[in-house]
């Protein structure tokens, strides 16, 4: 592969030749391309890590909000993003819609608050930001087959 270096010193020992014209020409052609090629990449990789961040920073509101009630619109307003946008950007980052992480999140708190304290279900749901026991009750039954209660046992 020739250098920039060797590219110039072949072309001033020989500035007439024709092929040698040509040779450079479609040298600085691949080096265009390459550059246009290595922008994209870059702006790839700029996007990514946009969507990554904004993605990391929704997972930590959560981690710090999930006790509260979370609308969408604030998580969203959080990371600077349109709701939709927003939703989007996560599902495809997460596999997983964001109020569905969110459930789970919910969840994962409430088993280990049932593992390892004596609060009762409905304390654990108010504890673990859902709106009523029969929501935390029927959402928990329905990932871990049986009522929290019964599950504790």
């Amino acid at each position: 592969m020739y250098t920039n270096r060797m590219i110039y010193e072949n072309y001033q020992k020989t500035p007439e030749d024709e092929l040698m014209g040509q040779w450079i020409k479609n040298n600085v052609e691949n080096l265009c391309i390459f550059i246009l090629q290595h922008q994209n990449t870059q702006k790839e990789f700029h996007e990514k890590s946009v969507v990554q961040e904004a993605v990391r920073r929704a997972l930590v509101y959560v981690q710090k909000n999930y006790r509260k009630k979370i609308r969408l619109c604030d998580v969203a307003e959080a990371v600077g993003l349109s709701e939709n946008y927003f939703c989007t950007l996560f599902h495809q980052t997460m596999g997983i819609s964001f109020s569905a992480y969110l459930q789970k999140y919910r969840l994962q708190a409430a088993e280990q608050y049932l593992k390892n304290s004596e609060l009762s279900g409905k304390e654990i749901a108010v504890l673990c930001g859902f709106a009523s026991y029969p929501n935390f009750s029927s959402a928990f039954k329905k990932v871990y087959g049986e009522a929290p209660g019964q599950w504790r046992k």
